[in-house]
């Protein structure tokens, strides 16, 4: 679905500006489409399968048109590099370039082959002067959608279906693809004598050559003039496709025409001359690369310590700096124990034995994902504590309405006591959370044996009964 650059021979004169209006208006970008894991993956397979394994798709990568903005009237005749003002197309990493495309014996790759197989020659990287295909122009996705116009559905139907929010509307929505009976132009290559130009190569299918273009001696344009297709008002022409997952710039120098006057007019990046018009927007530095999103565990702490069969909550914080978390997924010793697919990222796991490695991985909305620092844990079995009764003593007789001091030695090998509960003929007489741990009863009926126990609990809940102890109490009225 791209204008590939082959029909060479063409030179354009680069003829100064008339007296008339200025007939373009500005560039515009549109970020058309962020790539995600499942087009990664279809577009790779294949690329790997027909022997290209440089001209990957990145997960994140970032699918951008260039228009040019012209008034009514006005036509894009080339873009071009000279001397004075060189063509630069660059990217920190590489431009995608698909295989399913013509590069030879005409302009275009079959329309059909954006639905099929993969669908992500769809992001190809390619020159153009308004066409993608055979009678289908190039429009803003916002203005496609203004067209009504039916929409690519792509096989599988995962393929090119990320709705990334900065990319809106998506691609099943609005594809920008413009049908019309109206032919666009054909695309000329000229390599003013600079025959190891890279530029074919660089946006040949399949090849990734380089990913710095720059040249003085070089344009790619049309016959007569290009106008934008649709829609009524506008006049809008694509000047070319780029995906990247790298810092993408260009700096492009434009050649118009007017088709009724043929008034030409030219348009420069930087240090204008004569009638040439300077116009900032034909130097653009876009950071098309996918920011990773950020993870880290909050909770618990590193060097924790459990007893097999707590219950654990793992707590997380996540974000993503140019998008949003999809999910968070977490993880203990590598098994997954979990996802969360909203704030707060949270999961609880019931502990066994062991020390564990608890992680968490982040996805984003295009897919790419980070594995959070490991939190390492350990889960022991708990020791219950241990308590026995040293007062009173046993079978001790002690007279009715008298206080009776009842005293208790607890202690807990692997944490701490948390209390102490006294019973006589178990019901609870008192409970002491601090050593020394003792309670005073008041003795009373009914009297006769009476049996007194200690339960100390330690801070993990364990619980330890100790060994009762009997005391008989007499009645004061017999004594």
């Amino acid at each position: 679905m791209k204008i590939k650059n082959i029909l060479a021979g063409l030179a354009f004169l680069l003829m100064g500006t008339s007296a008339y209006s200025q007939g373009l208006e500005n560039i515009i970008v549109e970020k058309y489409y962020v790539s995600n894991a499942a087009d990664a993956a279809a577009a790779n397979a294949d690329l790997t399968s027909a022997g290209y394994p440089t001209g990957t798709l990145p997960v994140g990568s970032v699918t951008f048109r260039v228009y040019a903005d012209l008034l009514p009237g006005w036509g894009i005749q080339s873009v071009y590099g000279i001397p004075s003002h060189p063509l630069v197309l660059t990217t920190s990493t590489n431009f995608y370039n698909h295989t399913n495309g013509n590069t030879t014996g005409g302009n275009f790759s079959s329309s059909s082959a954006a639905i099929i197989g993969s669908g992500t020659t769809f992001l190809d990287s390619y020159l153009s002067c308004g066409a993608i295909a055979p009678a289908r122009f190039g429009v803003r996705k916002a203005e496609d959608a203004i067209a009504g116009g039916a929409n690519l559905v792509f096989n599988p139907v995962t393929v090119l279906a990320n709705n990334d929010p900065s990319a809106a509307p998506a691609i099943t929505t609005a594809d920008g693809m413009y049908n019309t009976a109206g032919v666009p132009s054909l695309l000329s290559l000229t390599l003013l004598g600079d025959a190891a130009s890279p530029l074919v190569n660089m946006f040949t299918d399949g090849s990734v050559v380089g990913n710095n273009y720059t040249s003085t001696n070089t344009s790619w344009g049309v016959l007569g003039e290009q106008v934008g297709a649709f829609p009524a008002g506008t006049n809008r022409v694509l000047l070319g496709q780029f995906t990247s997952d790298g810092v993408f710039h260009f700096e492009l120098n434009v050649q118009i025409r007017n088709n009724t006057t043929f008034a030409i007019q030219n348009y420069v990046s930087s240090n204008p001359t004569g009638a040439e018009i300077l116009m900032s927007s034909l130097s653009g530095t876009f950071n098309v690369a996918n920011i990773n999103p950020t993870i880290s565990i909050t909770n618990p702490l590193n060097g924790a310590s459990f007893f097999v069969g707590d219950a654990v909550t793992i707590d997380a914080t996540a974000g993503d700096a140019d998008g949003s978390v999809a999910s968070v997924e977490f993880f203990v010793n590598g098994a997954s124990i979990g996802v969360d697919n909203a704030v707060p990222f949270t999961t609880t796991w019931t502990a066994t034995s062991g020390n564990k490695a608890l992680t968490a991985k982040v996805t984003d909305n295009v897919g790419a994902q980070t594995t959070s620092a490991a939190v390492n844990i350990t889960v022991g079995v708990n020791v219950a504590p241990t308590v026995s009764l040293t007062a009173p003593a046993n079978a001790a007789n002690v007279v009715g309405g008298t206080a009776v001091n009842i005293d208790a030695n607890a202690a807990d090998s692997d944490g701490s006591v948390a209390n102490v509960e006294f019973f006589v003929d178990g019901v609870s007489v008192g409970v002491v959370t601090t050593s020394p741990y003792s309670v005073s009863w008041t003795s009373g009926a009914p009297f006769g044996n009476r049996v007194i126990t200690a339960i100390a609990t330690d801070n993990f809940g364990a619980q330890t009964t100790s060994a009762s102890r009997t005391v008989f109490v007499l009645n004061p009225a017999g004594a």
